[in-house]
């Protein structure tokens, strides 16, 4: 059997904005783009919300909001899309990279098996 990670829930509703939208003269920075930002602080109950283009700018903000400096020691799970990680990278925020892979750290410490080890760019 074959379980997919997600799947999309996609309505004529969806369809149809998305379609109002690409018939403006506003495909970013937009009167939707203020409305969704007013709608989702509503919902969190916060004063300001800002959306972004991807998962990953958002994970940047966050780690930026958090103001976690340069080496500190973030955990993230394993099951989780690689950009979890590769932001804490990219924000300098982790250093030792056994730790944002744990599966790696495991392997590393037994002695029967060879973990791959990450390569620098």
């Amino acid at each position: 059997m074959r379980i997919p990670l997600s799947s999309p829930d996609i309505s004529n509703a969806e369809i149809d904005a998305v379609v109002d939208v690409l018939r403006s003269p506003n495909l970013s920075l937009g009167p939707k783009l203020a409305e969704f930002e007013q709608t989702i602080s509503r919902y969190a109950g916060t004063r300001y919300a800002v959306a972004v283009n991807s998962g990953t700018s958002g994970l940047h903000l966050c780690v930026r909001a958090l103001d976690l400096k340069e080496g500190d020691e973030v955990i993230t799970t394993p099951f989780s899309f690689i950009a979890s990680a590769n932001v804490l990278l990219y924000e300098k925020r982790n250093n030792d990279r056994a730790r944002l892979w744990p599966a790696l750290a495991h392997e590393r410490n037994r002695s029967n098996r060879t973990a791959p080890q990450p390569k620098d760019n």
